[in-house]
């Protein structure tokens, strides 16, 4: 695959400064590793795409224990390195980062919920209400769509391009 996005609903329960998987595809570190996003460093949501080379993460915004959130992932190969990984909050961008990574391997690993890999012992501290994944990057549009539709749901505000009014 050559992108994907990933929306999830959260709630972090600590701030705990180890890494906390939310959604990841791999064996182990760095080993057949598609993807990982996470919570580490005091709630900072960090995106791992292929590799760790291109870690980036949303310092100096942090997420903090006690809150729901709607924390989105996005990487689209066809673009610029310099602008292929998004991270977001709701509909508001936090960061654009750096992917040397054009496409994804099809690796034969595990999809993780709430843990980096098999066998770890760090789990997700907190709720993770929902992950929608599609395995190609939404467009603008799209995006807004499955946001409102979260937070409609969850009853999480958005801080642009609210249009659910019900």
């Amino acid at each position: 695959s050559n992108g994907f996005t990933m929306f999830t609903v959260v709630r972090p329960l600590s701030n705990d400064n180890s890494a906390r998987s939310i959604f990841s595809k791999r064996t182990n570190v760095g080993v057949n590793q598609a993807y990982m996003l996470f919570l580490y460093g005091s709630n900072r949501l960090t995106l791992d795409v292929v590799t760790n080379n291109n870690r980036f993460d949303t310092s100096p915004t942090n997420f903090p224990a006690g809150s729901n959130y709607i924390l989105t992932a996005g990487y689209d190969g066809t673009l610029p390195t310099a602008s292929r990984s998004t991270l977001c909050s709701g509909q508001t961008l936090v960061t654009t980062a750096s992917e040397t990574s054009a496409s994804m391997p099809d690796y034969n690993s595990p999809i993780i919920v709430g843990s980096t890999h098999v066998g770890d012992t760090r789990p997700f501290d907190g709720h993770i209400a929902e992950i929608i994944y599609f395995s190609k990057a939404l467009n603008t549009t799209e995006k807004i769509v499955v946001d409102n539709y979260l937070s409609a749901k969850y009853n999480i505000t958005l801080s642009a391009n609210d249009f659910y009014a019900g």
